[in-house]
């Protein structure tokens, strides 16, 4: 496994006194060789040979990150103390150390947040981990410390949303496997919360509260999470919806998961509240669905399809939740496994397989403007949607999809990859369409005025046409990429259950994909792919296994972007 590890160093941020009204006083920062990525065994060793250049950045609210000092020294750094000039001084203070090596950004330590006064000493520790690549979540304070380094428990299908701080709640998930039947048990926290700047799982909203009991109103897997604010509540949380306590695998109608007995998880919502920290339950008369598609932009909390119990029929039914309750209308037609992608202004792009329509009518515009609008959106692209007389099983540029991907690209267009494409004969159960076929992988242009959305087939690049072909996997937007990970490569074989331990991107800029030079620590399907913060993401928990025995992981790694727009050469002299 290719993966470059996550390097900590203790460091000491000091500070001169001066008045006030001074400049800010020179700082100087300490590097000693300390280091542990979290998942591996605690080692010494220092920044690595190559790095020769270190670059010390603040952020200004105003003009973004400033250069505010740059080192090089052509033996490396060796933990002698580096002299920091104008380190400002304020009550949030955030700080980046870029190390470069060959004139380019190698490795990267963020320190967010910190307050630096005047006449104080502040111990720092740089994590630095590699850029544009992956690296183990974890510390550098020791094994025992990094018991944290992972999930509270192993996870599959969690559910997963940020915190208004910018921390991450993960709830829930199947932690038990038994055959083909994946289970949300008693057994450890309910929940976690992931700190970005610590890279660690606390216990709790804080590292110091009991790791029990932290229940939730419900058992669920495959159930999702939202940012959300009750109407009358004092502050911002997490709306949990669906789920079922456990899940099947199995050639089902509408899919390769369904409740184990048709049974979903009740109550159908509840709310975590991060000052309680605690789950309740919310009284709302929601759909019992399993796996529906669901976003929130705007205020809203936007939930549409999904396989409706008991009588395990394709959703029509759209439902909006803000602050002010709950509202609903309905398509003409029943979508399984969509997504539902913001668009902004309180729209909301749907792609789903229209099932009954045997795929003729997979897109959808909903609008919230007082009232819920929800459009069909005509199809404009050189080959037309199928219809009930297309052949099952023919090759296509694009395919109609349940349990697909959907990533928004900044120039608003969205990607689609992958998923199970339906026909004449429903659901085919299988992503892979063929040794001929080639991938689902389209980008959806869409003009709510004119109600149309243009399709656009992605070429593959370098990357095996037949690594595109999965289901129930990731897509995460990472600037102008879309980071693809994890997912199902065949149901149809149980050796290909799981696609296997392999990241891949979407470059817009190239308008292909771009096979990575890295793998995940574990194969995932049904994980986390979340957006951090700093542009990074966070990559935990999921179904992994080989040979037909699975089982759910609790380890994570998080990818850390390229920095862009960083000069590693040091400023001209005065």
């Amino acid at each position: 496994m290719n993966k470059p590890e996550l390097l900590a160093f203790s460091a000491l941020l000091a500070l001169g006194c001066g008045p006030a009204d001074e400049a800010p006083a020179a700082g100087a920062v300490s590097v000693a060789a300390l280091s542990n990525d979290g998942c591996l065994p605690a080692r010494t060793r220092g920044l690595p040979g190559g790095v020769d250049t270190l670059v010390v950045q603040a952020l200004d609210p105003d003009a973004g990150w400033q250069t505010i000092a740059t080192e090089q020294r052509e033996d490396g750094f060796d933990g002698q103390p580096l002299l920091v000039e104008g380190v400002p001084s304020g009550e949030a203070v955030d700080l980046r150390f870029v190390a470069c090596a060959g004139g380019l950004p190698r490795l990267l330590a963020r320190v967010d947040g910190r307050t630096i006064r005047q006449g104080r000493k502040h111990g720092l520790t740089l994590l630095f981990r590699p850029l544009d690549q992956l690296s183990c979540t974890g510390t550098g304070f020791g094994p025992s410390y990094n018991q944290f380094a992972g999930l509270g428990a192993n996870r599959a299908f969690p559910a997963y949303a940020p915190l208004p701080d910018g921390r991450l709640l993960i709830a829930g998930g199947a932690s038990q496997v038994d055959g083909d039947t994946f289970t949300a048990t008693a057994a450890g926290p309910a929940w976690d919360v992931f700190d970005p700047r610590e890279g660690l799982f606390l216990p709790g909203t804080e590292r110091s509260m009991p790791l029990d009991p932290r229940p939730m109103q419900a058992a669920r897997v495959g159930a999702q999470a939202f940012p959300f604010r009750p109407l009358g509540g004092t502050s911002e949380g997490v709306l949990v919806v669906g789920g079922a306590p456990a899940v099947v695998r199995g050639n089902h109608p509408y899919g390769p998961l369904a409740p184990a007995g048709g049974r979903l998880s009740a109550p159908a919502a509840e709310f975590f509240d991060p000052t309680v920290p605690g789950f309740a339950p919310v009284d709302a008369q929601l759909t019992p669905r399993f796996l529906a598609g669901g976003a929130a932009a705007d205020g809203l909390v936007v939930l549409v399809g999904g396989v409706e119990y008991p009588g395990e029929r394709p959703s029509t039914r759209v439902e909006v939740i803000d602050a002010g309750g709950l509202r609903f209308t309905d398509l003409s037609t029943g979508l399984v496994g969509p997504t539902v992608t913001p668009l902004g202004g309180a729209r909301f792009l749907v792609w789903g397989a229209d099932v009954d329509g045997c795929g003729q009518r997979p897109a959808w515009l909903v609008s919230i403007t007082g009232r819920i609008e929800a459009v069909p959106l005509t199809l404009v692209a050189d080959e037309p949607a199928p219809d009930c007389s297309t052949p099952a099983g023919a090759c296509r540029a694009w395919y109609p999809t349940a349990y697909h991907a959907a990533a928004r690209l900044p120039d608003g267009r969205v990607l689609i990859t992958g998923g199970i494409a339906v026909g004449p004969d429903g659901l085919v159960n299988n992503p892979d369409q063929g040794v001929d076929c080639p991938p689902n992988a389209v980008l959806l242009d869409v003009d709510a005025e004119a109600q149309t959305v243009e399709l656009h087939p992605v070429g593959t690049g370098d990357v095996q046409p037949a690594t595109l072909k999965r289901a129930f996997h990731r897509a995460t937007t990472v600037g102008d990429r879309v980071l693809v990970t994890g997912g199902w490569g065949s149901f149809d074989n149980p050796g290909a259950f799981v696609v296997g331990a392999d990241a891949i991107f979407y470059d817009a800029a190239r308008d292909q994909f771009v096979a990575t030079a890295f793998n995940l620590a574990d194969a995932r399907l049904g994980h986390v792919s979340a957006p951090l913060p700093d542009g990074g993401v966070l990559l935990a928990g999921g179904l992994g296994g080989r040979g037909g025995a699975f089982s759910a992981a609790h380890t994570a790694e998080v990818f850390s972007p390229a920095v862009s727009g960083l000069s590693c050469d040091p400023p001209p002299a005065p």
